[in-house]
């Protein structure tokens, strides 16, 4: 709504509802036992894993857009936006499980999860520009009426922007932003422990610090544009969930994770008018190519005072690996069982097979995270309707396969058919593993 020629007011509301269910039946006969939402079960005699989940999310934003129409000062300009916000979300989980045990019978079990945050903020920014230089500088007061402990946070913002050319462009941009742990997400992600008490009552926002610098530069009528953004950021106060050794769960916003990267993308439209990215009359064909790379390491887990750094599983354990964090190397990298070797490298076997490294069942095997991302996607576009095309690519990271594992172990692979199972092997013919006796130090 225009309230004077300088001056507008925008009114924003929206509302996201959503729901889920996930019904798993277990047949009997089943044996190593079974995962579900509960924990690990028998199921030896069959069993159901029912877990339903609703959620919604409510948004409503009031915002004064204001711009000069007569700078105070020649060659200047200036501009800004002052608003309120209320943002509210609620959740209600529900997980049953029956398991039909082979020595206790039907087992039933229940949990109902439920939760409600709600999160209002006030928000300004001002912008004053001269000749080819912007400055603009913001802040954002966020405060919580729904945990026991409420928190007020304020994140202040700066970015300046420099014109090179008429079609080049300059940006530093500092930032603070909050993320929210709200009881919903609190009650989606693995805890490896007992919750005995508040612990997850008292949480405040995980708090990132972020500098980017960046440059956009485009062709004479934009048909070609050029983006090159590098950032790095740092998260404090990052929650921490571990257990103890009591099988209770230490909560500790002691985390600290640094995370930094590259970006690089290209838009060019190939047919038709206009500047790519712009919906016009007429056919169009842009084309969009873009790289990315992302690293990150976790700096710190300990809470203060705490002697030495931990490892944080952040899956259960299954076929002998896990995903963890630890310090000095990202988040979500897995961990598992490594065979012996000496100090050459060489295998260590035991009867011609290999050792597990049982002082060090969960060691760093890789992370899955790609070392770089690409994508190239076409969007054409014919009276008003568009067809697009998008391709991606994922380059590096490791994945653990159990497929591979129980098919190597079962002999159904392939690549098992060697030694005695190899086709037009003699009889009696069979595997050897390079490596080295560890009992007679002989080599195999």
């Amino acid at each position: 709504y225009d309230i004077a020629p300088w001056l507008a007011a925008v009114l924003r509301a929206g509302t996201d509802d959503w729901s889920a269910t996930r019904k798993v039946s277990v047949a009997e006969g089943w044996l190593g036992g079974f995962p579900t939402t509960l924990g690990r079960g028998d199921f030896s005699g069959g069993g159901t894993d029912h877990h339903e989940i609703s959620a919604s999310e409510r948004l409503v934003q009031l915002a004064l857009n204001a711009t000069t129409m007569a700078s105070p000062a020649p060659g200047m300009s200036w501009s800004g936006v002052l608003g309120a916000e209320l943002r509210g979300n609620e959740f209600s989980s529900t997980a049953r499980v029956t398991d039909q045990t082979a020595t206790s019978g039907e087992i039933s079990e229940s949990l109902e999860r439920t939760g409600k945050h709600d999160v209002a903020s006030a928000f300004a920014s001002a912008t004053a520009g001269r000749g080819q230089v912007a400055f603009t500088g913001g802040m954002r007061l966020e405060q919580s009426s729904s945990l026991p402990k409420s928190y007020s946070v304020l994140y202040p913002s700066a970015q300046l922007t420099y014109d090179a050319a008429r079609e080049a462009k300059l940006f530093a941009r500092w930032w603070q932003a909050g993320n929210e742990i709200t009881r919903r997400a609190a009650a989606t992600v693995y805890i490896p422990g007992t919750v005995t008490g508040g612990e997850l009552d008292e949480i405040r926002p995980e708090r990132t610090t972020g500098l980017e610098l960046g440059t956009r530069a485009s062709s004479t009528g934009g048909r070609f544009n050029f983006d090159l953004v590098g950032y790095r950021e740092r998260s404090n106060d990052v929650l921490v969930l571990a257990p103890r050794a009591d099988g209770s769960l230490l909560a500790s916003q002691s985390g600290v994770i640094f995370n930094g990267g590259d970006e690089a993308a290209l838009v060019a439209r190939i047919l038709g008018r206009g500047a790519a990215g712009v919906s016009g009359e007429g056919m169009s064909w842009d084309v969009t190519a873009s790289i990315a790379r992302n690293s990150s390491t976790v700096d710190r887990l300990a809470p203060a005072g705490d002697p030495g750094e931990f490892e944080v599983p952040l899956s259960p354990n299954l076929f002998g690996v896990r995903l963890a964090a630890q310090v000095g190397h990202a988040a979500g990298i897995i961990v598992g069982s490594r065979q012996l070797r000496n100090d050459q490298g060489q295998l260590l076997l035991r009867n011609g097979l290999p050792i597990a490294d049982a002082s060090a069942p969960f060691t760093f095997l890789g992370s899955v995270h790609p070392h770089w991302t690409a994508s190239l996607r076409s969007a054409t576009r014919v009276m008003g309707a568009e067809l697009s095309l998008l391709l991606g690519a994922r380059m590096g990271g490791k994945v653990f396969s159990a497929t591979n594992m129980w098919g190597s172990r079962a002999g159904t692979l392939e690549s098992t058919l060697i030694g005695d199972r190899a086709p037009g092997a003699a009889a009696g013919a069979s595997l050897t593993i390079a490596g080295v006796e560890s009992a007679t130090r002989a080599a195999n």
